[in-house]
Parts: structure tokens; sequence; C-alpha cells
């Protein structure tokens, strides 16, 4: 109605129904994972564990009268031969894989992160892979693991772009 944030659920076949009639906030993106028990969010917003206020990661278990769990926002990273922290960018696209891990397009870092299962609001990730053209924008994992992800390749085309049968080590790389 234009003053409430409503989290609804439609099963296939089934009735619509209001899981949450004042979830705080409005997600930019929503993925579930395949067991339909969890729901992961990306929102913009503030939170008390964010100093910065832009855009957060929430998870929520799938049932009546639900309610997000912030996800940290910074966390701690190992690479290039050091441990250092750093914040998504500006994610705009989830996913979740048959494992259950779920997957993050940074576009604003122009990377991937994917966090293990199980997710969890104190869950981190622990891969990453790095575009070498353009900016990741969305993604999505298929029931046998193939991942497919739209980047926009400037100046200004977008491209959907398949890697086939994930395993995560697949992403680990620079993707050119």
């Amino acid at each position: 109605d234009g003053t409430t944030n409503v989290l609804y659920e439609a099963p296939a076949n089934g009735s619509l129904t209001a899981l949450n009639s004042s979830i705080p906030f409005v997600p930019s993106a929503i993925a579930v994972n395949s067991g339909g028990t969890a729901l992961y969010f990306i929102y913009y917003g503030s939170t008390t564990n964010c100093s910065s206020g832009y855009v957060f990661l929430a998870t929520a278990p799938v049932s009546a009268g639900t309610t997000p769990s912030n996800m940290p926002c910074s966390f701690p990273f190992a690479g290039y031969g050091s441990t250092f922290t750093i914040m998504y960018s500006d994610p705009t696209g989830l996913a979740v894989d048959p494992s259950g891990n779920l997957w993050i397009a940074d576009y604003g870092g122009g990377d991937f992160f994917e966090i293990p299962a199980p997710v969890g609001a104190s869950s981190v990730p622990t891969k990453t892979a790095a575009l070498t053209l353009g900016q990741p924008y969305d993604i999505a994992v298929n029931g046998n693991g193939t991942v497919y992800f739209t980047i926009l390749n400037y100046p200004g085309g977008v491209e959907v772009e398949e890697v086939a049968d994930i395993p995560a080590s697949a992403f680990t790389n620079s993707i050119s």
C-alpha cells in the first residue's frame, strides 16, 4: 500500500501469504535456498553494525512473522599475501547454489563473493572472483550448479555470460 514493506510467499499452485507485514526495508534483491527455508536480501539503509549506511545483506527464516538479521557489511579477507578488511561496494545480485552457498554479485567492486553454507548472520565470504572486463550486475545458479551472470560491459552494452559446471574453484580466478 506504499506505507509498509510486506514480505510475501507465493507457493506454486498455492495461496499468496504475507510472511511479515512490517519488514524493516525494501529489498533490491532477494534469494532463497533450495530447501525453501532461508531468505537472503540486499537492501539500502543503515544498521548499527555498519557505519556508512549504504548497502547491506540480511538473512531470515521462511516462516510467518519472520524477522531479518543483518549480516556483516565488512569482514576480514585474506588476499594478496595479507589479511585486510573489505566491504561490499555495491552488491546488486544474489543467488543460492544447490549446495546452499550464497553468491553475491558486487557491481561496485567488480567482484563475486561466495558465502559457504550454512549461511547465517555471522557468515563471511571465503572465495571471490573478479571480472577483468565490465561490472557484474546479477547472478543466478541453476539446479546443476551452472552459474549465469550479467555484466555491464562498457561502453553501455549488457551481456549474459555462462560459466558451466561451477565448482567454486572455477570462480576463484579472474574471469575475462
